[in-house]
């Protein structure tokens, strides 16, 4: 690895026992670094944007991961949840392939926030995403790193529904992925999660529990619709994103984990 100037942009990979890390210039000089020849980023949809993007399965070359193990990611403004990893490192490029964007500190992209934060750093694109389903939050902006982890059932083993419960069905496993792919990066469950962004899903109550029906379906929609405050930064999932049946699914997740909380007393042991 070259020696990393202060003032640049670094992103890192993160292992149990290593931490590997890339420089802006590391990155951008690499012979493997391309142009995006089209707007892959939907953050900026409907804006022109070039982009510098770099294949992300080179960036774990020589770094062991275990068959079992998950991989996650951390963003500047604190989000944080898990990607595919089939699909992350994938080199084939018949399938969907991933890469890391790359802001030029110099020329940054158009800011997405209202505080003029831009997508950067770091943004994960996709080319070939048309050709095989890949969930909203596997395009994660502000990025800052990809962490190895164990499986995510002995990270966060009380997020998982009980199979076991006599209310289990597949509906209940489904809405858990839809869980997974649209709640995990915000918000803590069972007080299980890396991030804080939002509040915890189901401790001490469930949304369930506190929202009629419609009106949770109403807020996970359009939040702005049920209730808001200067502060929020959830945006709505419209049928595109979570189709009804999904969104039903999510609900019954959610009814199933009401019944599977820690007490109070072990609330602190819940992580």
């Amino acid at each position: 690895m070259s020696k990393v100037a202060l003032e640049e942009p670094i992103f890192q990979i993160e292992t149990a026992k290593l931490t590997k890390t890339f420089s802006y210039s590391e990155l951008t000089r690499s012979r493997y670094a391309e142009n995006a020849v089209e707007n892959m980023a939907p953050a900026y949809e409907g804006l022109p944007i070039k982009l510098t993007i770099y294949p992300v399965y080179k960036l774990f070359e020589g770094v062991k991961i275990d068959a079992e193990a998950s991989i996650g990611y951390r963003t500047k403004d604190g989000y944080s949840g898990h990607l595919d990893k089939t699909q992350l490192l994938n080199k084939d490029p018949r399938k969907p392939l991933a890469y890391l964007a790359i802001e030029d500190p110099e020329n940054k992209w158009p800011p997405i926030t209202k505080r003029g934060q831009t997508a950067g750093p770091f943004y994960l694109v996709w080319k070939n995403s048309g050709s095989s389903k890949i969930s909203n939050q596997a395009w994660p902006f502000m990025l800052t790193s990809f962490k190895i982890k164990k499986t995510l059932k002995k990270v966060y083993p009380r997020i998982f529904p009980s199979y076991y419960q006599a209310d289990f069905d597949s509906s209940i496993q489904k809405g858990f992925k839809v869980f997974l792919d649209n709640c995990f990066a915000c918000h803590k469950l069972n007080n299980s999660g890396a991030s804080n962004v939002g509040p915890d899903l189901n401790f001490p109550m469930s949304p369930v529990e506190y929202f009629q029906k419609a009106a949770l379906k109403k807020f996970i929609r359009n939040p702005d619709a049920v209730r808001t405050w200067p502060s929020r930064i959830m945006y709505g999932f419209s049928e595109g994103k979570i189709s009804e049946t999904q969104l039903e699914n999510l609900i019954k997740y959610f009814g199933h984990m009401s019944k599977n909380r820690p007490s109070l007393d072990n609330h602190s042991e819940a992580k």
